[in-house]
């Protein structure tokens, strides 16, 4: 079973500059690289599924990521699945996954292809059984 979860808006921008410019991944448990899943120089951000399903930033080397002025991670949910939002959060949730998780999504290409001449329309990530997809699309920012 597929499913695809779909990502926009602000905050989505916030993390990506907050990947960009800050040190290389660090597992979810903040201990050193030594994983070949998790390459040391990747930047990338954390989809994660518990209360909802959203993207956070991976931590730096201090074992920090990125946070609001009352140090709650930013967070930006999937379309759908922002508990905020959504009375049926759990189901919704559970037929993504029975278990809570955090699958960290390298962005290096994404991160190499956009420029400031580029908005970032939305981020797509495509779950499978055994496989995890990441699209994008730029468009092009009018300059008026």
């Amino acid at each position: 079973m597929s499913n695809r979860l779909t990502f926009k808006g602000p905050d989505l921008e916030r993390l990506l500059v907050w990947a960009r410019n800050n040190d290389a991944v660090h597992p979810y448990t903040h201990k050193p690289v030594e994983d070949k899943e998790y390459p040391g120089d990747e930047q990338g951000l954390w989809l994660v599924k518990d209360d909802g399903i959203y993207l956070m930033s991976a931590s730096n080397s201090d074992g920090k990521g990125l946070k609001k002025a009352d140090g709650k991670p930013v967070v930006t949910y999937a379309s759908g699945y922002d508990p905020k939002y959504e009375d049926d959060i759990w189901e919704k949730t559970y037929a993504v996954s029975p278990d809570d998780f955090a699958e960290f999504i390298p962005l290096g290409q994404l991160l190499e292809e956009w420029t400031d001449q580029l908005e970032l329309r939305y981020l797509a990530v495509t779950l499978e059984e055994e496989a995890l997809e990441v699209a994008w699309m730029f468009k092009e920012k009018n300059d008026e």
